[in-house]
C-alpha cells in the first residue's frame, strides 16, 4: 500500500470512573441551621490513601507525585486507604459511618470542615446535575463516589463520566476521601436532639488526586477523492491525550500487516 499524503487529528483520551457515583442531596436548611449539632470537639478524620497498580493495559500513568492520574479507556486503577481514618463523630452508630471520596470541578481549597455546611461553600465543588448519559441528579448537593466503607476503591473508565457530564469529550475530576455518616444510607445525619446534618464532617483536601478520564483512539479513513488528490488515501486518528490537551503523537509507524518483514520493523511502510 503506497500512501503519500495522511491528515491527522489526534486526540486524547479521558480518564473514567466505572462505578457509579453518588449524588447526595443535601437539605439546606438543615446543613445550614445556626443551631450547633455537637456535643463535644469534631474528632473526624478522612485519612490518606495510595495508589494501586492499573489495570488491564497497564498503559494508564501517573504523574512522578502520584497526584495526577491518566487513565486510558477500559482501564481501571485501585486506590487503597491506609486506614487511618477516624469516624467517632459518627451521630448513629447503628448505622455504620465509612469512607468515601467527594468530586470536585478543580483542585479543592476547602474548607475541610467540621461541618457539612462548610464544605459545601467550597466553589470547586463539582454540585451541578448530571446532563445526559448514565447518572442523574437534583440541584442542590454534592457528588460522592465510594465502594467499601474501609475507603478503598476502584476508579474504572468506561466512558459514563464523559457522557455524563461532558456531552462525551475527555474530562477531569479531583476526588478527595471524605467521611460519611450513613455509608450504606448515602446520607448525612442529624445527631439525637439536633436539627443539623453533617455536624462532623471532614474532607481530607490535601489528599485530593486529578483524575482524567480518556476516550480511546480511533483510526477511521478518510474517504477518498480521485479527482482532487489523485485518490491518495487518508486517514484521520482521533481520541487519547491530544484530544484532552491539545498534544499531537510524537510518532506514528504505518505498516503493511500482510508483509512479515514490516510487522517485525524491518521495512515499515512510512513513519510520521
Amino acid at each position: 500500500m503506497r500512501i503519500t499524503s495522511i491528515l491527522l487529528l489526534i486526540a486524547l483520551p479521558i480518564i473514567l470512573l466505572g462505578q457509579s457515583p453518588n449524588f447526595l442531596p443535601v437539605d439546606f436548611n438543615k446543613s445550614r441551621s445556626s443551631i450547633s449539632g455537637l456535643r463535644m470537639a469534631c474528632d473526624n478524620f478522612a485519612g490518606t490513601f495510595r495508589l494501586g497498580n492499573s489495570a488491564p493495559t497497564n498503559k494508564s500513568t501517573a504523574t512522578s507525585d502520584r497526584k495526577h492520574i491518566y487513565l486510558c479507556k477500559n482501564d481501571s486503577v485501585s486506590i487503597i486507604h491506609n486506614g487511618d481514618f477516624r469516624l467517632s463523630g459518627d451521630p448513629k452508630t447503628q448505622t455504620p459511618a465509612g469512607i468515601g471520596y467527594i468530586m470536585y470541578k478543580c483542585l479543592p481549597k476547602g474548607p475541610t470542615g467540621p461541618s457539612l455546611s462548610n464544605i459545601l461553600t467550597d466553589l470547586c465543588l463539582l454540585d451541578k446535575a448530571a446532563v445526559g448519559g448514565t447518572f442523574t441528579s437534583k440541584t442542590e448537593g454534592l457528588w460522592m463516589v465510594k465502594e467499601k466503607r474501609n475507603g478503598d476503591l476502584t476508579f474504572f473508565n468506561q466512558g459514563q463520566l464523559q457522557a455524563s457530564f461532558n456531552s462525551g469529550g475527555p474530562i477531569s475530576y479531583w476526588f478527595a476521601p471524605a467521611t460519611l455518616d450513613d455509608f450504606d444510607g448515602k446520607k448525612y445525619e442529624t445527631a439525637t436532639g439536633s436539627t443539623v446534618a453533617g455536624a462532623c464532617v471532614n474532607v481530607n483536601i490535601s489528599e485530593a488526586i486529578e483524575v482524567t478520564y480518556l476516550n480511546p483512539v480511533i483510526i477511521e479513513e478518510v474517504t477518498k477523492n480521485c479527482i482532487v488528490n489523485n485518490c491518495v488515501s487518508r486517514i484521520v486518528v482521533k481520541g487519547g491525550l491530544p484530544e484532552f490537551n491539545g498534544s499531537s503523537y510524537t510518532k506514528i509507524s504505518i505498516i503493511n500487516k500482510n508483509d512479515t518483514n514490516e510487522i517485525n520493523g524491518l521495512n515499515p511502510v512510512g513513519d510520521l
